[in-house]
């Protein structure tokens, strides 16, 4: 009888270490999954926030660009050739203009050779 029972308790232990190991297994998987869980949610708020930063910034970066092309126009108006003699410019008397072959000429054709 004596036997029997030692055999049953190192049974039993072996099942209780068994039960142990996949308790530990499903808590640790539990735990990451939880913590990637939070973390991808977490990265999701973030990158939400930001896109919002960005497009409020891009809005306003574009109205000051619209403001800026409005009063440039506006200057431009302005420009004419007395303006530019007020400023001290005046005409070019020796007006050159650099001349170039056109990219197929540069190549002897076939036909040439």
């Amino acid at each position: 009888m004596t036997i029997k029972k030692i055999k049953l308790n190192t049974a039993a232990s072996n099942n209780h270490d068994l039960e142990r190991k996949l308790f530990l297994i499903a808590s640790g998987a539990i735990f990451v999954t939880l913590s990637l869980y939070v973390f991808f949610v977490g990265r999701t708020v973030f990158n939400i926030v930001e896109r919002k930063t960005a497009e409020s910034q891009m809005r306003f970066l574009s109205s000051n660009i619209n403001t800026l092309q409005v009063e440039y126009m506006s200057l431009t108006k302005n420009i004419d050739l007395t303006f530019a003699n007020s400023l001290g410019f005046k005409e070019s008397d020796n007006t050159f203009f650099a001349h170039r072959q056109a990219v197929g000429s540069l190549y002897k054709k076939a036909d040439e050779l």
